[in-house]
């Protein structure tokens, strides 16, 4: 990590402090975790979610923003700010039907005109918590595991060491993908992501380091225009479908 370029892997791997906040209602067991960079964490040692954004001239990751951490009720907000735009990754709880669900929803802001697809915004799964690994957080930090990375029709997969998780996307992205762990960290890479997954495919790693990636084209915006994606996630173990369709996750 300390030999990769800085904003590929989070502080704590980089012998920094790494500070996060927890996300779950009162009642539930089941909680996710943010962290001050905005990575989200989708359950005890599993794997977490990490935002990038790609201009024409470079993979913009937490080391070349200016961020700040905020509250608005339940829900936990973190912004970070380049030179031509501004993401903000926000999580909160949600209870439907007993099962305890994590809405994220990220916002790219423009702070200046951005050209028609001169810019993209990639979440990328991976194996590594948010929970750091100096900490001990009823379970150690540290690593995660992504034993399997599938693209299904509605959904992508992420299978686990002991158990899986569903990505459920509005809108959905323009291109799903999975990479091995000898494949190196090509998702901070510019260009054309590859590995990509068509319906019904996916990619296995046995040693339970796969990454996968979700990429949306942005479109042209003019400072001060936003582009949104949301995802659910239910954080308990099990086969769930959307209580709602995708395109109405907002209102829910």
């Amino acid at each position: 990590a300390k030999e990769s370029r800085r904003g590929t892997y989070p502080r704590f791997l980089l012998g920094e402090a790494s500070y996060w906040t927890v996300i779950g209602t009162d009642s539930d067991k089941e909680e996710a975790l943010i962290s001050e960079d905005g990575a989200i964490e989708v359950g005890p040692r599993l794997f977490s979610i990490e935002p990038v954004l790609t201009d024409r001239a470079e993979v913009l990751t937490w080391a070349h923003a200016r961020t700040t951490q905020s509250l608005r009720g339940s829900e936990a907000l973190v912004r970070r700010e380049h030179k031509s735009c501004a993401l903000t990754v926000s999580a909160k709880p949600l209870r439907v039907n007993n099962t305890p669900w994590l809405i994220a929803t990220y916002t790219l802001e423009a702070l200046q005109d951005v050209p028609d697809k001169s810019c993209s915004l990639r979440l990328l799964p991976r194996p590594i918590q948010v929970n750091p690994s100096y900490q001990f957080l009823s379970n150690p930090g540290g690593a995660g595991s992504i034993q399997e990375v599938g693209a299904l029709a509605d959904r992508t997969r992420i299978v686990t060491r002991r158990t899986h998780r569903d990505i459920f996307s509005s809108p959905s992205p323009a291109t799903r993908a999975a990479s091995p762990f000898q494949r190196g960290d090509e998702f901070f890479e510019l260009g054309v992501v590859t590995s990509t997954l068509g319906v019904g495919q996916s990619v296995s790693d046995s040693t339970g380091l796969a990454s996968g990636c979700l990429a949306y084209r942005v479109h042209a915006l003019r400072a001060g225009e936003t582009f949104e994606v949301l995802l659910a996630i239910p954080l308990r173990d099990g086969d769930y479908d959307l209580p709602v369709p995708a395109a109405q996750l907002r209102a829910w």
